[in-house]
Parts: structure tokens; C-alpha cells; sequence
């Protein structure tokens, strides 16, 4: 005797199975709209801003400060 194959589910629509992306939208649109209208949200994006900056521009210094120590290095070690 042979198995039957399963039955195949039946295969939903494209409109159907795009459905549940458009409400997640709907619904994550809906909640950033919300955010955004709160003074506290734009004072976190400035302090976000600052930070980042600020982070920024310590890391430009750093990588400065290791360039200038590895040419000193080099120069030891190339002349000595």
C-alpha cells in the first residue's frame, strides 16, 4: 500500500498574506507619530546629537595622539 501525500494548504492571496505587514506599518507609524510629539523625545535626540558628537570628536583626537606616537616610534627606530 502507498501513502497518500499530504494535501497541500491552499495557498492564500497576495493581498492576504501582505495584510498583516500593512497593519505592523499602520501600527509602528502610529507609535513614532506619538513619540515625535513629546518636547522629551527632542531633548533625548539633542543630548543623542551631543554625545555622538562629542564621541566623535574624542576619537578623531585619539587617532591623532596613536598616529603622531607611531611616527615618534618609527623615527627611533629607523634612526637609532
Amino acid at each position: 500500500m502507498i501513502p497518500h501525500a499530504p494535501a497541500r494548504l491552499a495557498h492564500q492571496s497576495p493581498a492576504a498574506s501582505g495584510q498583516p505587514k500593512v497593519v505592523m506599518a499602520m501600527i509602528g507609524l502610529g507609535a513614532v507619530a506619538r513619540i515625535v510629539r513629546h518636547r522629551r523625545t527632542y531633548e533625548r535626540l539633542i543630548i543623542f546629537a551631543i554625545v555622538v558628537a562629542a564621541a566623535a570628536g574624542m576619537a578623531r583626537e585619539n587617532q591623532a595622539r596613536s598616529k603622531e606616537r607611531l611616527v615618534a616610534w618609527l623615527e627611533r627606530t629607523m634612526s637609532g
